[in-house]
This record gives C-alpha cells, structure tokens and sequence, in this order.
C-alpha cells in the first residue's frame, strides 16, 4: 500500500459531503451544513462529475478516489440504483464522459483495489451501498476491501490529543506485506463540531492537521494509505508531497499507465 497521491481539494470536497451526511437525495450532494453556509455550498450530480472529469482531462496523470454511500432513511436501494444508473446512462453528455473516466475492471466486477498505473486518469468509486453484484460499479466497501477508522462525533474541540491517539493508532499499523486492503483514517468528525475547528486549532491545544504535520515530518518510511482530512494548510501539504517523494518511482514522467506504478493506488485528500 502506498501514500502515493494527492488529489485536488475541489473534487474531493465534494467526496467528503457524504461522511458529513449530506446527501439530500439519493444521487446529489450538498455540504451545506444550514449554519455552516459561510464556508459550504451545494453542487448537484453533473457538476461534480464534470468538474472531475474535466480535472482528468487536464491532469491524466493524476486520479480521483470517490466514496458514494446512499444517502437518507427514506430512500430504498432500488431507487436509488435506479437515480444512479440514470446519471450513467450511454449517449447522455456525462454518462459517455463517465464511460472513459470511471474505472471498471476486465470482466465489470471491481473485487480489488487498482494500482496507481491502472488508476491514472480514472475516478475509482467507493462503493458503499448495496448492490445485488458487488463490484459492478465500484470497490465494495465491506471488511474484505477497506479498513477504515473513523470517529464520528466530537464534542467540539475537548478531548483532541485522545482522539489524535487513535487516529494514530490506526495510522501506525503495519498492513501485512500481501495485504491489498485499502486503508482509509479520518482524523475528521462528522457531527458535533465545526470541521474547521478540529482541523486547524492552535490554541489551546493542536488541531489534527498539526498533529499529523508533525507526525508525517518524523515518521520512519511508512505507507498509511489514505488520509481524509479538513482544510490542509501549506506546511501540512509540503510534508505530505515529502513523505510522497520516497516512493516516487525514477522514471516517473513515462506515460500514465506504466508498469512502475504496480502498487496498490493510495491517496491523501482532502475537504476544503
């Protein structure tokens, strides 16, 4: 597993919405938290893929990991296969764009995660809902595909060191050598706090984002998969590229889908 990527903030701030429980139907989704509206906005089903879609034209090289999770107590999973196929459908402006950039396996049936060369130019979806075939859409999200750590309320900014430590705790495990388990921590809260506020806090005490900072500056060469986590700032994201650098293979400017990039596809994102 590698630590090998970092996606734009605009794409995935829109992935993110979904841990926040923000979907309001059961394709679209918003980050408007009501009271949170001067730092969040709502953006529908089209507009995110087109901008993805139009971040990979412009950047091949680079891809985009998607988690989609159904969204509200009172939408069965029938219709909201039945919205989601609706936005893929062949011959409609977004589906034929969707075709080209979601990644799909040989025989349609996602059971692995991708290499990083199997995943340049492509949006990789989580697939977080049921299906009646795992995989047809996506990576399933199940204990045979991803760990995860996610705590998910937060009683404001109390208690941060103690939930730093758990955040690494999870970062700190080493996945066994064959392992081909996608590794996700949040050092996020879904509820109970405003996002910026476990972030980036200085006083009185750190916020996760300089917990991780220091953390990444003086960790040993470790892979820690992904990373989501609320407005980076620069220093954050210069040691995230350093760490990233170690693994950067040495004729990297070949093509986008070469045979160096044969490790499992890991990334850092993040919500801004």
């Amino acid at each position: 597993m590698r630590f090998s990527l970092f996606t734009t903030l605009a794409c995935l701030a829109v992935s993110h919405a979904a841990e926040y429980h923000g979907i309001i139907d059961p394709w679209s989704f918003d980050v408007d938290e009501g009271k949170f509206t001067d730092w969040m906005g709502a953006i529908d089903d089209d507009t995110l893929l087109e901008e993805i879609f139009d971040f990979l034209d412009q950047h091949p090289r680079e891809a985009v990991i998607l988690r989609i999770q159904r969204g509200g107590i009172f939408v069965d999973s029938k219709t909201f296969l039945e919205t989601f196929d609706d936005v893929f459908v062949s011959g409609s402006y977004v589906g034929d764009r969707a075709i080209e950039r979601i990644y799909t396996a040989d025989d349609d049936v996602i059971s692995v995660a991708p290499t990083l060369g199997q995943l340049r130019g492509k949006v990789l979806i989580l697939e977080d809902f049921e299906t009646e075939r795992p995989g047809r859409y996506g990576l399933p999200w199940n204990k045979d595909t991803v760990t995860n750590y996610n705590y998910k309320f937060s009683l404001g900014g109390l208690f941060l060191e103690s939930k730093w430590n758990s955040v690494k705790s999870h970062l700190s495990q080493d996945p066994s050598p064959d392992s081909n388990i996608l590794r996700i921590t949040h050092t996020t809260a879904s509820f109970g706090a405003r996002p910026i506020n476990i972030a980036a806090r200085n006083s009185p005490s750190t916020g996760m984002n300089g917990f991780l900072g220091q953390y990444l500056k003086n960790s040993e060469s470790k892979c820690f998969g992904i990373i989501v986590m609320d407005f980076p700032g620069k220093h954050l994201v210069q040691n995230i590229l350093a760490h990233n650098n170690k693994y950067r293979a040495p004729d990297s400017a070949r093509l986008p889908s070469d045979d160096t990039d044969t490790v499992p596809v890991e990334a850092s994102y993040s919500n801004a």
